[in-house]
């Protein structure tokens, strides 16, 4: 008997594919191509060793460079996650996940079709406000729906080690971002994903090609 979790709607329907599913991303490929791409944006967009001195990237656009470097690593989790279902999930539940945008939204499903714990939703969506307001408003915090509080996403992952929360930030401030800031995030990308790998069985197969 097929005793693999499911993924269903509201009503308790199943999901149904409007459209076939797109072939999965190659698991060790997308581990692979997350933790470049993680390397890369903690050294500040260096190809070199991170510098603790160093500014975090300058020039002109340097909020929108890194608003969007952190959406690209995002996206790179999100592709590791359609990697990781294609050994786990239903073609229904492949489904339900792959119709997501929202990284923190699919890593959840995917961790409950997986029967995994899934602490990180808070940080990951206070990442993805911190990364909007960067790309969007040049680091200026804007005010958010009635009576939420803006919060901080590089302090997301110690602050929600600390007490689930992350750090609150007033209308009007500005978002300052360091070089430790970005290491610290690239961490917490780079540990969800070793996490997801680990929970599969057997051994994390060769990647089919080159990304160089």
């Amino acid at each position: 008997m097929d005793r693999t979790p499911r993924i269903v709607h509201c009503d308790g329907s199943p999901p149904r594919p409007e459209q076939p599913i797109s072939p999965a991303p190659d698991l060790a490929l997308a581990l692979v191509t997350l933790r470049r791409g993680t390397r890369f944006l903690g050294s500040g967009l260096r190809s070199g060793p991170a510098d603790a001195t160093a500014t975090a990237i300058t020039g002109h656009g340097r909020t929108k460079v890194i608003g969007n470097g952190l959406r690209e690593v995002d996206r790179f989790l999100s592709l590791l996650i359609d990697a990781v279902a294609s050994g786990v999930a239903t073609p229904e539940d492949r489904a339900a996940l792959a119709r997501l945008d929202n990284t923190a939204r699919k890593l959840a499903m995917l961790r409950t079709t997986m029967a995994l714990a899934s602490p990180d939703d808070a940080a990951l969506r206070a990442i993805g406000r911190s990364r909007n307001c960067l790309f969007h408003t040049g680091g200026i915090v804007r005010a958010g729906l009635p009576g939420s509080v803006p919060t901080l996403g590089w302090a997301a992952p110690e602050s929600a080690a600390r007490n689930g929360e992350p750090a609150p930030l007033p209308p009007g401030s500005h978002l300052a971002v360091t070089p430790e800031d970005l290491r610290a995030i690239c961490r917490f990308y780079d540990r969800i994903a070793d996490e997801l790998v680990a929970a599969l069985a057997g051994p994390l197969p060769p990647p089919r090609q080159s990304i160089d």
